[in-house]
């Protein structure tokens, strides 16, 4: 094949690529449907779960995720093509308004990263990976505490505990480590870190 009908076919692999993401946040499956090579030889795989989906199956999936968070929607960051493979790097926000995976809607918004990779053979998708940080989606949407922002370390380079505060010094306010009496890097504060 001929470099520049190579990269043609690279660029219109990741048209079909927003294609299938713009028909996804329309909640419309039976035209995402068409862009595949088959309801049968298509498979998409789930970073997480133990075996890949068929198109019914991931219909069904889409159709809880979009139950949960109906006005989601998926922001392109990064594309790349190469051959049959488009790999994507998305920003996807949304607003928990049903029911995901046991955990009542809370109203809270979302936004996370996504990686995935889709095959694509002859204009038609035949496969897709798709890994989310599920970790900071249920952190989001209060079903996990949230992260601390930082680690945060006395003197010695040992995790600071909220034991482990101390005081500060009246004249520098710089915090001092009860255990050994000596300023240490940074203090806690409530919902993270916060240094000094």
């Amino acid at each position: 094949m001929a470099s520049s009908s190579k990269q043609e076919e690279e660029e219109q692999n990741k048209q079909l690529v927003r294609q299938f993401f713009e028909l996804l946040d329309g909640h419309d499956a039976d035209r995402i449907g068409q862009l595949l090579v088959s309801s049968t030889n298509y498979t998409f795989h789930v970073g997480g779960m133990s075996s890949p989906l068929d198109w019914n199956e991931h219909k069904r999936l889409l159709a809880g995720v979009t139950n949960a968070f109906p006005d989601l929607h998926h922001e392109i960051v990064d594309m790349v093509a190469e051959g049959d493979k488009v790999a994507v790097r998305l920003n996807v926000t949304g607003t928990h308004k049903g029911e995901f995976q046991g955990i009542p809607p809370t109203g809270k918004e979302l936004s996370l990263d996504e990686m995935g990779l889709i095959t694509i053979i002859d204009g038609k998708i035949t496969e897709g990976w798709i890994s989310a940080d599920m970790m900071r989606l249920m952190q989001q949407i209060g079903a996990l505490p949230p992260p601390l922002s930082a680690l945060s370390l006395d003197h010695m380079g040992r995790v600071k505990q909220p034991c482990c505060i101390g005081s500060a010094d009246a004249k520098s306010m710089k915090p001092i480590c009860e255990e050994c009496g000596l300023g240490c890097y940074s203090i806690l504060v409530a919902q993270g870190i916060k240094g000094n």
